[in-house]
């Protein structure tokens, strides 16, 4: 059986000549790319060759890409100064990089799915292996594909692909207003005038961790404050690792709403209430909230924030939850503790590199539910002190409903103490409250 190969070479050619063309694009290139993306063997060896000089810490141009060649090949090539030559004019403009890539990562992926079929065509009809284990092979191979592809999506994205309005529409057939203070206009107002006046906003290049107990509402918490966020023109993006889009598009609408969650969830709003968490829906899709699900290392975290800066100027990063992020250069010898500090230490140079506001989340130990009061402490934090060392605020919540308290247990930049909130759990929402 013969095999085509989807690929295109005018678009790898114009990908190379882009990265050719510009340090910066070569260097995120190289982060979110390999050289599979590429089917012309001459162009992998391209990228594998500028990809060493991005390793090596050079700046890319025909020069150095040339001289690069030279010491691999052992002697001046004029065949490659023409090549580099003709793709640096072929790519007279870099504004359709990132489109030239989604294209080649396309192209990538269904030859990936080609060639899987391929071989288990083979197999079927050699007959050696059972059709069930065919079968579980390939539900993996595609599974793999899919998470691989899954990227960042905007919440219009994620509502228009996801039909959760007709979902929500179908279930339903079956049966602001905050003084905030002024404050810079990078910095991110949380919405919660209390938190406002103790923290004076979220600074960029900071790190502020969240820590609770699981079902203390953090998650409600940051999705409160990214919700504003984005009402006040702060670009945001949301790293989940625990809820789907789903969930989290459903919490958003019922805060935004003030409509239960549970109605929302089950389809069983009044006909009135449908109409406005409809309206809601088309309200909030078009906030510049980016949302991305599963599994999250810094290297990952890095092009993301890399990419999202570049197009959207992004402000504010929330991560739900540190413990679970996992760290690439880990081994089998080296210990939880290690990874979450090699991954709190990377958090703040991510802050710093790109100028952001980071809000972390993070699992509280079961220490607090022995102490006499149960109120959580700095050494509460679970899997490492380096998270407490590395944050530059810490803040712990705790408490449910009219009782949510939360601590600010470190504050680098000013005071410490307790803000108390009130949090409507059927709505998943945080206000403020005096004492």
């Amino acid at each position: 059986m013969t095999v085509k190969m989807p690929h295109s070479l005018d678009l790898e050619q114009l990908l190379l000549g882009c990265m050719i063309n510009r340090d910066d694009l070569a260097k995120d290139a190289v982060e979110d790319f390999d050289k599979s993306l590429f089917y012309e063997y001459k162009h992998q060896d391209l990228f594998l060759n500028i990809t060493e000089v991005v390793k090596k810490g050079k700046a890319v141009d025909i020069t150095v890409i040339l001289e690069h060649m030279r010491k691999e090949d052992g002697a001046f090539s004029k065949d490659n100064l023409n090549f580099l030559t003709d793709l640096s004019q072929k790519a007279a403009t870099s504004h359709l990089f990132d489109e030239y890539g989604k294209d080649l990562k396309d192209l990538s992926t269904r030859r990936r799915i080609l060639e899987h079929f391929h071989s288990v065509v083979k197999k079927l009809e050699d007959g050696e292996e059972k059709t069930e284990e065919l079968l579980d092979e390939t539900i993996k191979a595609i599974s793999g594909v899919e998470q691989e592809s899954s990227g960042m999506q905007s919440l219009k994205e994620i509502i228009s692909k996801e039909k959760i309005v007709e979902e929500l529409a179908e279930k339903q057939a079956y049966y602001e207003t905050h003084k905030r203070r002024k404050i810079p206009k990078n910095v991110v107002n949380t919405g919660i005038p209390e938190i406002d006046n103790t923290l004076g906003g979220l600074y960029p290049t900071r790190v502020y961790v969240l820590g609770a107990r699981p079902g203390s509402g953090k998650t409600a918490l940051a999705l409160n404050i990214s919700l504003f966020a984005s009402q006040q023109d702060h670009p945001v993006s949301l790293f989940s690792l625990e809820m789907s889009r789903n969930e989290l598009i459903n919490r958003y609408v019922s805060s935004y709403s003030e409509k239960r969650l549970q109605d929302i969830q089950m389809g069983t709003l009044t006909n009135e209430d449908f109409k406005d968490v409809k309206k809601k829906f088309l309200e909030i899709e078009k906030l510049p909230i980016e949302i991305d699900e599963g599994s999250l290392t810094i290297p990952k975290l890095r092009r993301e924030i890399r990419k999202s800066k570049r197009e959207k100027d992004i402000h504010f990063i929330v991560i739900d939850y540190l413990q679970l992020m996992s760290c690439e250069t880990a081994d089998k010898k080296t210990s939880r503790y290690q990874e979450i500090s090699e991954i709190s230490r990377n958090l703040k140079l991510l802050a710093k590199e790109f100028n952001v506001a980071i809000l972390c989340l993070s699992q509280l130990s079961r220490e607090s539910e022995k102490r006499e009061g149960k109120e959580p402490q700095l050494s509460d934090l679970r899997d490492s002190g380096a998270i407490e060392q590395d944050a530059d605020v810490v803040l712990l919540l705790s408490g449910m409903g009219e009782t949510s308290k939360l601590n600010v247990a470190k504050n680098r930049h000013g005071g410490v103490g307790s803000i108390p909130l009130n949090f409507n759990g059927s709505i998943v929402k945080f206000t403020g409250r005096q004492w």
